[in-house]
Order: structure tokens, then C-alpha cells, then sequence
């Protein structure tokens, strides 16, 4: 049986490269994602202030068993960072 964990990385529009990817396993792992997104563009004060120099992307599979990585679709941008901004509260 093949255990798979699922690529998200996270792409510098300006430069143009990607942070280290995070691999994420079991259900739902769109909205694991989303989440760790979401805390990296709200806990850091460049990336909040500048939402849509950063955007989320599916980079594809990861086979823990033989090390096989695939991008069966191609590199896929879920979104940037804007809608993930919490607004202050006051």
C-alpha cells in the first residue's frame, strides 16, 4: 500500500521562489494547508502587510515508501495570502 503525503509549498511572487514545502497526510489536507497559510501570513508582519506577494501552491505527491515525488497535474496556486488576513479586532 502506497503512503502518500500530499506537497504545499509556499511561492514568493516577487522573487519568484518557493519556501521549504510542507508535506501533509490523511484527510482534508487542502484545508491543513490552508491553515498553516494562515498562520504564517498573520504571525508575520511582511507577509500580512504584503498579502498578494505570496500565494500557496500544491506541488504534487510524496511516496514515503520509495521517495518517488510526482506532479501529476502540474504546480497548482490554491491562492495569495489576502483572503487569509484576519482583520484586527478592536
Amino acid at each position: 500500500m502506497e503512503t502518500l503525503a500530499e506537497m504545499y509549498a509556499v511561492k514568493d511572487e516577487l522573487t519568484g521562489t518557493f519556501f521549504t514545502p510542507i508535506f501533509l497526510k490523511g484527510e482534508n489536507t487542502l484545508k491543513q494547508a490552508e491553515r498553516v497559510f494562515s498562520e504564517m501570513v498573520n504571525n508575520n508582519q511582511i507577509w500580512k502587510n504584503n498579502p498578494t506577494d505570496f500565494g500557496l501552491y500544491k506541488l504534487g505527491t510524496f511516496n514515503e515508501k520509495n521517495g518517488d515525488i510526482r506532479q501529476d497535474y502540474g504546480i497548482e496556486k490554491i491562492n495569495s495570502g489576502a483572503p487569509y488576513v484576519r482583520k484586527e479586532q478592536s
